[in-house]
């Protein structure tokens, strides 16, 4: 392996009790996912789900909602 072709390696840490704040532009796009009805989604790339499996919004069943997570752009894409 060529060290030239492999680049720097860059190592940080999460402190899951103080994460950094979401910048404007990810809460712009985790606004606009939070708006997207499922039938937009694309899950075509999704890997298929076990059978008995039952899918709900976090917080539908009145049990807590849990912690945002980052996502990227790609994750949860709008068909078209």
């Amino acid at each position: 392996m060529n060290v030239k072709n492999i680049g720097e390696i860059v190592e940080s840490a999460l402190d899951l009790r103080n994460p950094e704040p979401f910048t404007e532009d990810e809460l712009r796009q985790l606004d606009s996912l939070g708006r997207i009805e499922d039938s937009q989604i694309d899950y075509t790339d999704a890997s298929p789900t076990p059978v008995g499996t039952e899918w709900t919004r976090p917080g539908s069943r009145g049990g807590p909602v849990g912690n945002l997570r980052r996502s990227d752009q790609d994750v949860a894409a709008p068909k078209g």
